[in-house]
């Protein structure tokens, strides 16, 4: 027997075989690059990166992008730089919640953020490594 239920924007496949039940989760919501390393980052530079996120399932899906500094250099500190998240465009404002198509859309599903780094006058030189996370909004 296998039955597909739809839960809270995840997708359990639970599949039953006699007495043993095996529920495999399947996250239909993907983040690529989960996180970003700016190498040779000096004070005043500025430097952008893209992230994709994508949608597996067959519905739209409300989500909240993050993105934080989770490392910096040596004498470095996280406040050093600053972050600008804007749609692809680099000019059009990252919208909360960013609704993401379902895979079916001609966009495969998957929508583009542009974060743009900005590194302080004062940060320390090297690299700052960011963690880039989506959040299923309420």
């Amino acid at each position: 027997m296998l039955a597909i239920v739809l839960a809270a924007g995840s997708v359990y496949a639970i599949t039953s075989f006699q007495n043993v039940v095996t529920v495999n989760v399947v996250e239909p919501i993907s983040v690529n690059p989960s996180t970003t390393t700016i190498n040779n980052a000096f004070a005043g530079s500025s430097q952008p990166y893209q992230v994709q996120i994508c949608n597996k399932a067959n519905f739209a899906i409300p989500v909240t992008f993050a993105a934080q500094v989770s490392s910096a250099p040596s004498g470095g500190n996280p406040s050093d730089i600053s972050l600008r998240l804007t749609q692809a465009d680099g000019a059009t404002p990252l919208p909360t919640p960013i609704t993401v198509p379902p895979s079916s859309d001609p966009s495969g599903g998957c929508t583009t953020v542009l974060v743009t780094v900005s590194i302080g006058s004062q940060a320390a030189a090297g690299a700052y490594t960011i963690t880039n996370t989506v959040t299923k909004a309420a």
